[in-house]
C-alpha cells in the first residue's frame, strides 16, 4: 500500500522536477547553469530509482496478497464441492466442466479485482490529489481554468470510445453467423465434399460477409472522425491552456516554471 502511494507521487514530483528542467535549461547564460543542469539529472536519477522500488513494491506485495487470496478461494470451493451429494453432479450447471472453469477462470477474475486493480486504484486516487494540490499551489486560477475546461476533452474522448466499443459489438454479432456457418462447413467437411457443394457454401460465406463488410467501412469511417474530433479537442485545449497561461505570465506575475508545472500537472497528468 505504502508502494502504490509513492508510486502515485511519483508523476507529480516529476512534473516539479520537469518544470523545473525547462525553467533552468531556458537560462543559458546563467553562471550556475552547468550545475543547476547536473543537480536536475541526479533529480531524475533519484526519481527513476525510487519509482523502480515503489513499483516493484507494490505490483510484487499485492501480486502476493492476489494469489494468496486465489488459493484460499479454491481450497473452499474445492473442499465445498467434494461435500456435495451425487444427484448434485448430475444438474446442468454443475457439468464437471463448468465447475472446473469456475476454479480456473472465475476465481482468476477475482483475485484480479482484488489484487493488482486495488494498487492501481490507490495509485492514481494519490496521483490524483497530490497533482491537484500542487497545481493549486503553483496558480489557482491557472488550475481553475484548465479544470473548467476538461469536460470538453473528457466528452470527445467518451463519445470516441463508446463509438469504437458499439463498432466492436455490431462487428462480432455480423461475424457470428458466418462463423457459424463455417463451423458446420468443417465439422462436417466430407458430407460437403460428397455433395460437391464447396462452390456453394463459398457463395453463402461471400453473399453473408457482405453486409458486415459494408458496415464496417462504414463505421470505420465514423470512427475515424470521432477519433479525429477526439483528437482535436485535446490539442485544442492545450492551445488554450498554454495562451492564457502566457497571458497570465504577463499580467499577472506567473512565473514560466509554475506556469509549466501547473498545466503538466493539471491537464496533461491529471
Amino acid at each position: 500500500l505504502l508502494g502504490a502511494i509513492f508510486n502515485g507521487s511519483v508523476f507529480p514530483i516529476l512534473a516539479i522536477i520537469l518544470s523545473n528542467a525547462i525553467f533552468t535549461l531556458s537560462l543559458t547564460n546563467s553562471q550556475n547553469f552547468r550545475k543547476d543542469a547536473n543537480e536536475l539529472g541526479l533529480y531524475f536519477l533519484y526519481l527513476a530509482i525510487a519509482a523502480f522500488i515503489a513499483n516493484t513494491l507494490q505490483y510484487s506485495m499485492f501480486a502476493v496478497v492476489s494469489e494468496r487470496l486465489t488459493r484460499r478461494i479454491r481450497e473452499q470451493i474445492f473442499r465445498k464441492i467434494m461435500r456435495m451429494h451425487i444427484g448434485w453432479f448430475d444438474e446442468e450447471k454443475n457439468q464437471p466442466g463448468k465447475l472446473s472453469a469456475l476454479l480456473a477462470s472465475d476465481v482468476q477474475s477475482l483475485s484480479g479485482v482484488t489484487g493488482t486493480v486495488v494498487g492501481l486504484i490507490v495509485q492514481n486516487i494519490t496521483s490524483f490529489t497530490v497533482g491537484l494540490l500542487i497545481a493549486f499551489i503553483a496558480s489557482w486560477k491557472l488550475t481553475l481554468v484548465t479544470l473548467g475546461l476538461c469536460p470538453i476533452m473528457i466528452i470527445a474522448g467518451k463519445v470516441q470510445a463508446d463509438f469504437q466499443k458499439g463498432f466492436s459489438a455490431d462487428s462480432d454479432t455480423a461475424y457470428k453467423d458466418s462463423g457459424s456457418l463455417i463451423s458446420e462447413s468443417v465439422s462436417n467437411m466430407r458430407t460437403v465434399a460428397s455433395f460437391g457443394n464447396e462452390d456453394k457454401i463459398l457463395a453463402i460465406y461471400d453473399k453473408m460477409l457482405e453486409k458486415p463488410t459494408k458496415e464496417a467501412t462504414k463505421k470505420g469511417n465514423l470512427s475515424g472522425l470521432f477519433f479525429g474530433i477526439s483528437q482535436f479537442s485535446m490539442f485544442g485545449l492545450y492551445a488554450v491552456v498554454f495562451y492564457i497561461g502566457a497571458i497570465f505570465n504577463r499580467d499577472d506575475g506567473l512565473s514560466m516554471r509554475n506556469m509549466f508545472m501547473c498545466i503538466y500537472l493539471s491537464l496533461i497528468h491529471i
